[in-house]
């Protein structure tokens, strides 16, 4: 049984040396100056910009008419008493007319 496993050992050993001997390769040192480099690449900072492009301009009187349906600028956020029909709560005190 132990011959069988040191064998088995040696073939897997036999079989995964060399791919891990081709591997190796001898790296020139930082410091040598015939070692050879590859070319620097320039990679632009605006390679695939797109400019901003302006939306299409609404007309104003059409929007200022917008804005007056709803009540004004108070109106546009939601604000009380803004012209969508929301009238101001009854006034709760006594002796004040409704």
């Amino acid at each position: 049984m132990q011959l069988k496993l040191a064998v088995l050992c040696c073939a897997c050993a036999a079989f995964w040396l060399p791919p891990a001997w081709a591997q190796q390769s001898v790296l020139a040192g930082p410091a040598d100056p015939q070692a050879k480099v590859p070319a620097p690449a320039y990679v632009s900072a605006f390679t695939g910009y797109q400019p901003l492009r302006d939306d299409a301009l609404a007309p104003w009187r059409e929007i200022n008419d917008e804005v007056a349906r709803a009540g004004g600028h108070l109106g546009m956020f939601g604000g009380a008493h803004a012209g969508h029909g929301v009238k101001p709560a009854p006034s709760t005190k006594p002796g004040v007319a409704k």
